[in-house]
């Protein structure tokens, strides 16, 4: 049996950024995105973010492409908004003018951890740990 956890990640703020890209710049992308998003965490002195996480779907909705998944943990609604205001529009226009030849696409959101589910600690020998 499973457990919701009432831990601080509940109402957790996160900021996602997916990303298409052209299997003929993936490498590039990759290469960049690393970057990208340790700077991001890094901005205003690490203040705004506590974590960035990249993820890379599996099995991408087309052939052509890979996908990428940006998550960042944000510390609070005001600092999402001190990084959208002031540090997202530089950010983007960097992205768009090193891939300008095409090739990326991009799509964003904001959603707060409702629940968080937990399964409940079990060994071999004695079953459920408490």
């Amino acid at each position: 049996m499973a457990t919701t956890n009432s831990t601080p990640t509940v109402n957790q703020i996160i900021y996602e950024v997916t990303a298409v890209v052209n299997k003929e710049i993936a490498e590039k992308w990759d290469t960049y995105i690393q970057k990208h998003v340790s700077e991001i965490v890094s901005l205003e002195n690490g203040t705004l973010f506590k974590k960035g996480v990249i993820h890379k779907l599996t099995q991408p909705s087309d052939p052509a492409t890979e996908e990428y998944v940006m998550q960042y943990f944000v510390v609070s609604q005001e600092t999402l908004d001190t990084y959208v205001k002031v540090h997202a529009p530089r950010l983007r226009e960097e992205a768009l003018t090193l891939f300008s030849t095409g090739g990326l696409k991009t799509s964003r959101r904001i959603y707060a951890v409702l629940h968080e589910i937990q399964s409940i600690p079990q060994t071999k020998e004695f079953g459920y740990v408490f």
